[in-house]
């Protein structure tokens, strides 16, 4: 009996130790990176869903907004910050209890679903808001967008599981055996989630252009004044430029988060 309580506490000094991080000015510029990337990829996504998408709201004009909004704050908001919740939390290093630090990853994660759901709502909504006939760009799943979304997100829900049920029923140190695999697999979700958002962005980007060429032509300034649903814009316009810029900042927020997690 004796033996199995120092085993735990072993187990326990061991996890401690491997989280306990040192606190420099490098360090906090590190955990500052990151959310100051995810700040500017939400008003860069903004400014593309107000200018390019037809704003945000629950009308067939403007529904898609909700789909992009709230998908990339599930991503680089709550998925994210998860992730960083052990690394470089945001409390820096006030906060040291491994509860605090746990129930914080796990709400994030809640609330992550409930961000994910509404924004496939949303896109259901887009979709069945367009009538039939269904022509391009209304398909359903025919884009590598929505099938690497489809993956990602099946990938992210058996992680949740996985983990829900080892913080429930698994003893230490299976815990302790199984966290490697754990954080290794959200580091992947976590890209594979990020490489949907870009892949998004492009996919919408190339829906949009459909409207740029005949019969259409749409001009970038008659874009930025058009009410419909699709606007349309050149690849030298600023609403081409906006798709692009919010593509190169997931990446840079990708590269931060894993600087603060090797």
């Amino acid at each position: 009996m004796t033996k199995s309580v120092e085993s735990v506490d072993t187990i326990n000094v061991a996890e401690s130790s491997a989280e306990r991080r040192r606190w420099t000015a490098s360090t906090v510029l590190a955990a500052l990176a990151p959310r100051a990337t995810m700040i500017a990829f939400g008003a860069i996504l903004i400014l593309w869903i107000n200018r390019a998408e037809g704003g945000i709201g629950v009308s067939a004009n403007n529904v898609f907004g909700y789909h992009a909004l709230l998908m990339g704050l599930f991503t680089v908001g709550f998925t994210q910050e998860a992730l960083l919740a052990y690394s470089a939390p945001l409390w820096g290093p006030f906060v040291p209890s491994r509860t605090v630090i746990k129930f914080f990853h796990s709400t994030l994660h809640f609330l992550g679903i409930v961000c994910c759901v509404c924004g496939l709502v949303a896109a259901a909504k887009d979709k069945s808001d367009a009538g039939t006939p269904v022509v391009f760009p209304n398909y359903t799943l025919f884009s590598a967008h929505s099938w690497v979304g489809v993956a990602a997100l099946t990938l992210w829900a058996l992680q949740f599981i996985g983990g829900f049920v080892l913080y429930l029923f698994a003893t230490l140190e299976v815990k302790k055996k199984a966290s490697k695999y754990h954080k290794f697999l959200g580091s992947v979700v976590y890209a594979a989630l990020l490489a949907t958002c870009a892949m998004g962005l492009e996919d919408a980007q190339q829906s949009d252009l459909s409207g740029s060429t005949p019969p259409f032509n749409f001009t970038a300034d008659l874009a930025a004044n058009a009410t419909g649903a699709i606007t349309g814009y050149l690849p030298d316009s600023d609403l081409s430029r906006y798709a692009a810029s919010g593509s190169v900042l997931l990446v840079v927020c990708g590269l931060f988060t894993f600087l603060n997690r090797v």
